[in-house]
Formats: structure tokens, C-alpha cells, sequence
């Protein structure tokens, strides 16, 4: 048991949006073996992955529940945004700068705390807590350069959810 943590990227394909996403739709469900069972009256189809995975990060899962979720930790879907991710990244890279004169612990716990829970890990600043971040900030840096700006025909959605 323990604190799992996923950040999915989801992204909808249909022959209502254009004669691209038509041909998608079609390679996805032969590619899937679900053609014969797809509806030729409404062709749309999500894919849905997962962009990030966490164990116990829970100074992410805290800042995940804390900002987009009113606080509420019940294990729910909690939908984010491009700007959200964009805003964990720069905290996280805030978080290993350390400003002269402060200890990283110190630093590291005003800008991204340790957040407690039953099976969520420990509240060190140790190396866990900085490959976390590290880890973090790759993988958002590598759904931004994949993921669109939003905009007309933008089918695409983001979404954290934890279970522990």
C-alpha cells in the first residue's frame, strides 16, 4: 500500500471533427481490435495515458489536492490544466534553487512542502524528494512540448488522480 499518483493526457478522436481524425479514429479501433464493435453512426473514441507516475511524491500529490481540489483528498479525478503543470513545474524548479542564506529543507518547505497521509512517505527533503522533483519537471516539460496550445479543435485533457 501506499501513495500512488498518475497525471493522465487524454486526447479524443471522431469523424465529427475532420477527415484526419475520421482516419484516426478507424487506425485506433483496428489497432485496438474494437472495429466491429465501434458505432459507424458515432465514430469518437478517447485515448487516455499516463503521462506521469508518482510513488509517494507526496509534496506533489499535496500541491495537487491543495490547489486544484479545495483540499479535498478522496482519491477523485481532479481535472488540471496546461497553465496548472506549467505552474508545478516552475515551483519545483523553485524548489531545488535555494536562495543565499537558507537551508534547502527550509526553502524546499515554504515554496513545495511534504504533505502527510496514511502510506504517503516520508516528510524528508532527502534525494527522494529531489529526484521526485526532478522527475516532475521532465515529465511536464516533455507534455508541453507534445501537448497543443489550447485553441479551436483542442481535444485534449489532463488529470491527476492519486489512490493510496
Amino acid at each position: 500500500m501506499g501513495l500512488d499518483q498518475y497525471l493522465r493526457v487524454s486526447k479524443n478522436f471522431g469523424s465529427y471533427i475532420n477527415d484526419t481524425e475520421s482516419a484516426s479514429y478507424d487506425a485506433i479501433m483496428a489497432a485496438a481490435g474494437l472495429d466491429k464493435i465501434g458505432n459507424s453512426n458515432s465514430k469518437y473514441v478517447t485515448v487516455e495515458v499516463t503521462a506521469l507516475y508518482w510513488r509517494k511524491a507526496n509534496a506533489i500529490h499535496g500541491w495537487f489536492v491543495n490547489e486544484l481540489a479545495g483540499g479535498e483528498d478522496e482519491c477523485q479525478v481532479i481535472p488540471v490544466t496546461r497553465e496548472n503543470i506549467t505552474t508545478l513545474r516552475d515551483l519545483c524548479v523553485d524548489a531545488m534553487s535555494v536562495p543565499a542564506g537558507m537551508s534547502l529543507d527550509t526553502h524546499a518547505r515554504t515554496v513545495l512542502p511534504p504533505s502527510d497521509g496514511f502510506f504517503f512517505g516520508g516528510s524528508e527533503i532527502d534525494d527522494y524528494y529531489i529526484q521526485d522533483l526532478k522527475d516532475t519537471i521532465e515529465g511536464i516539460d516533455r507534455i508541453l512540448e507534445e501537448l497543443p496550445e489550447t485553441g479551436e479543435g483542442w481535444d485534449w485533457s489532463l488529470t491527476y488522480q492519486a489512490s493510496w
